[in-house]
């Protein structure tokens, strides 16, 4: 006798494709007072262009939520918290509404047929951040945050960053 073995299926089916929203005054608002953060991975538009997290970090007091996965950070954004650990923020809420006087440093990043740009803002944006409960080096949260520029920068979503501490510099003699 023969035995069958049942037919396999060697494809698996891969993740549905992430598409940010269309960029509109819907999604943009200098207003904290209706934002709505979605539950999915964070999305939005970079200066003018379609942005989807594919990793993010926390380390030496930065949150940054990035396309790609490799040096340079070519597009996405760091969220600076002069030097606070992930530990301080683990369970937070943070909302910084236009008119703060100054606020976590933001930084954006992009790069546009070949062109590498960079918008700072101290002030002026409005974001909620929701940190989760930092374990086993991961630090989940949600965002939302728009930014003052011309093409109506903003992102939208949930992330779960790696936040491992740097290694120790090796002592010098």
């Amino acid at each position: 006798s023969t035995s069958a073995n049942p037919p396999t299926d060697s494809e698996t089916p891969g993740k549905p494709a992430l598409v940010a929203p269309p960029a509109s005054d819907k999604n943009w608002m200098m207003t904290l007072d209706s934002a709505a953060i979605p539950g999915s991975p964070v999305v939005g538009r970079i200066h003018g262009l379609d942005f989807i997290v594919e990793r993010a970090n926390f380390q030496n007091g930065m949150l940054t939520l990035r396309a790609g996965t490799r040096v340079p950070l070519d597009f996405g954004a760091v969220i600076n918290f002069a030097g606070a650990q992930a530990e301080a923020l683990s369970d937070k809420t943070i909302n910084v509404s236009t008119n703060a006087d100054t606020a976590a440093r933001i930084t954006l990043r992009w790069k546009n047929d070949g062109t590498s740009g960079r918008d700072n803002f101290d002030s002026g944006y409005a974001m909620r951040l929701e940190f989760g409960t930092l374990a086993k080096n991961r630090l989940p949260g949600k965002i939302y945050l728009c930014t003052p520029d011309e093409e109506k920068s903003y992102l939208m979503g949930t992330f779960n960053a790696d936040a491992r501490k740097p290694r120790p510099k090796p002592a010098q003699n």
